[in-house]
């Protein structure tokens, strides 16, 4: 329970304090009497709209929080414990916010948070077997080992859902759905990587969780597309979602192979390589290349250079892993997959809108040495 209180925790303060751009300010007075004097409260729709994430934000917190405390104290200790815990978190967020350039210091946040954390307090009250049910079903798959696959299930979930904040606006929606249903978000890059990415979470699944799980956790990954609708600076395309359906056939025909990750993992990295060579138009004047590993990344906006690194490091991770598990070892598949990574890099010189570097080969045999610590570790636990 203590370890899932930690990432509620991490994640609440990850929200609240998205998207960090703190700044020094000086204050008419002490942060604290700020917040005490900040109830200023405007009834309309985006009220609503507060009130109903800032109440849900904490429900986890106070389950989890209650649960974590030892059973041997009473439940009022207990109930206190977490409302306390929950009101010093607030109201220390609240206050952060206050140097925060685009949040709002509000004592109504604080009141609704403690709100969210009773209500998750009485449903771990009335409901405890059922909750610590879910825990041991997640502790029984290895959600919470280290291990390389966790590692790039992880790296999956942190790709589908950065930057972790809802978008709840009725206009980004409309505008979402809109670019969904245009053709013009059909992109066969979008296609291949989508298509590669969707393959590997099929097979790690099923590796994870055993054949039997599976079927019901296949659901639950893709309602991982309709998902992004509402979360901030991520959109949904049409390419994606055939990719996914795509994958996950081939994957349910492919698993009945007697070695099924091997062919799974030359698939993944054909669209890989695919994806990579896009758009096939042939520039007679090349590029520079930058030997700087992550040189690009650095330059770019930390939200899409972060972005792209969780993409890359799952796709070429899950390839390396699919070979290995198909039988050929972690040098074998690090190589088959770093070496087509860097003729790719070596032709983008040629082809326009691309950015030919070292870091993706170089990133592919790190992933590779990284899992394989990873599963020793996991093997020797």
């Amino acid at each position: 329970m203590k370890q899932i209180l930690f990432l509620v925790v991490a994640l609440i303060l990850y929200g609240s304090l998205y998207p960090w751009q703190f700044h020094a300010t000086h204050l008419s007075s002490s942060p604290l009497s700020i917040l005490l004097h900040s109830w200023q409260v405007v009834f309309d729709r985006y009220l609503v709209r507060d009130l109903v994430v800032n109440i849900a934000l904490y429900i986890p917190f106070g389950a989890f929080c209650f649960l974590s405390i030892d059973e041997s104290r009473s439940l009022v200790v207990r109930s206190l414990a977490t409302l306390l815990a929950a009101s010093l978190l607030s109201a220390s967020i609240e206050m952060a916010q206050l140097f925060d350039v685009s949040r709002v210091c509000s004592l109504f946040d604080v009141l609704c948070n403690i709100v969210g954390a009773a209500i998750g307090i009485l449903l771990a009250g009335a409901f405890p077997a059922a909750i610590a049910g879910v825990v041991q079903e997640a502790e029984a798959v290895g959600a919470f080992r280290l291990s390389g696959t966790m590692a790039l299930l992880y790296l999956w979930v942190g790709y589908q859902l950065f930057p972790f904040f809802p978008a709840l606006s009725q206009t980004a929606l409309r505008a979402k759905l809109s670019l969904l249903m245009s053709s013009g978000t059909w992109q066969l890059r979008d296609f291949f990587e989508g298509f590669a990415g969707w393959l590997a979470v099929s097979a790690l699944l099923e590796s994870l969780a055993g054949p039997k799980r599976f079927a019901s956790l296949l659901p639950f990954a893709l309602f991982a597309i309709p998902f992004k609708l509402f979360i901030a600076q991520r959109t949904v395309t049409g390419s994606e979602v055939a990719a996914a359906l795509l994958a996950v056939a081939c994957w349910l025909i492919v698993r009945k192979l007697a070695r099924p990750r091997l062919p799974a993992g030359l698939l993944a990295l054909a669209a890989i390589v695919a994806a990579g060579l896009l758009p096939f138009r042939w520039s007679p004047q090349p590029h520079p290349f930058t030997w700087i590993p992550f040189l690009p990344m650095l330059q770019a906006p930390w939200e899409s250079s972060f972005l792209t690194l969780l993409q890359k490091s799952f796709l070429y991770g899950s390839a390396v892993w699919l070979i290995n598990d198909g039988g050929r070892g972690w040098m074998i598949g690090s190589l088959l997959v770093a070496v087509p990574l860097a003729v790719i890099e070596s032709i983008q010189i040629h082809l326009p809108g691309r950015t030919p570097e070292v870091t993706d080969p170089l990133l592919a045999l790190i992933l590779g040495f990284s899992l394989m610590l990873l599963e020793r570790h996991a093997q020797r636990a």
